[in-house]
């Protein structure tokens, strides 16, 4: 994978997790200046990285219950639209 991909995977694995820069420096737990400059492409992304935000969203995808914040959040809104939400909606129409 060139470092272009790297990035862009990066980036789309922030995105799909709901992440903030900030969020996702402490989920890498990395310092945000780190994460930002790697978000950037001015730091090599490790596979670590990737490993870690792919596991995340693994864990969103599957709706998981014991995530927090904006994973959480994905998460639910997953398991909704999936229709295995325990929170009852209600009937829109």
């Amino acid at each position: 994978m060139t470092e272009a991909e790297r990035i862009a995977l990066f980036r789309s694995l922030l995105s799909l997790c709901g992440l903030s820069q900030s969020e996702a420096a402490e989920v890498l737990g990395r310092g945000y200046e780190t994460t930002r400059q790697k978000a950037a492409g001015h730091k090599p992304i490790v596979d670590r990285d990737l490993e870690i935000l792919r596991d995340l969203f693994l864990r969103i995808d599957r709706g998981d219950t014991d995530l927090e914040g904006r994973p959480a959040e994905q998460a639910e809104a997953i398991r909704w639209a999936r229709g295995v939400s325990p929170t009852d909606t209600g009937d829109d129409t």
